[in-house]
């Protein structure tokens, strides 16, 4: 494989990212750089990459199986579009992604804490499947601010 052909793959996930990061800015008036740290910020911090990877890694034996799997990718990649908007929607542009996602942690710490400690939970149990995970899935989007729903 070439160097250059490596790089485009590689970079495929952070293309697939950017569609979400444009989406979030449409309508207001947010740099999209600034739209971007957050939501790869957010990605971070709520370890999203775990969650995305053990969704991805589920069986798709069957039509069924395939499905839920989708959907639940599409949920997750809804709950993280959602939480980049909210967190845009609650910060001064004067103020940089990181400090943005602080302050937004903030208003809902222990929200927050519940979700990242049944992550731990659930890596902990070995239990990643399809009753476990939407669960994880639901949490994240019960982070997302009631006025953004």
């Amino acid at each position: 494989m070439s160097t250059t052909l490596a790089s485009r793959v590689a970079a495929l996930d952070a293309l697939f990212s950017a569609l979400d990061v444009v989406e979030g800015v449409r309508g207001r008036k947010q740099p999209v750089r600034r739209a971007a740290g957050i939501h790869f910020g957010l990605h971070r911090r709520l370890e999203l990459a775990w969650l995305r990877d053990h969704i991805l890694d589920l069986p798709r034996a069957d039509l069924w199986q395939t499905l839920a799997r989708a959907a639940l990718r599409d949920d997750l990649h809804k709950a993280h579009r959602a939480l980049t908007a909210a967190v845009l929607e609650a910060s001064s542009t004067s103020i940089d992604g990181d400090a943005a996602i602080d302050a937004w942690v903030q208003t809902s710490p222990v929200k927050v804490e519940r979700y990242l400690g049944m992550l731990t939970d659930i890596r902990g149990a070995h239990g990643n499947d399809l009753t476990t995970l939407p669960v994880a899935v639901r949490e994240l989007a019960n982070l997302i601010p009631s006025s953004s729903n």
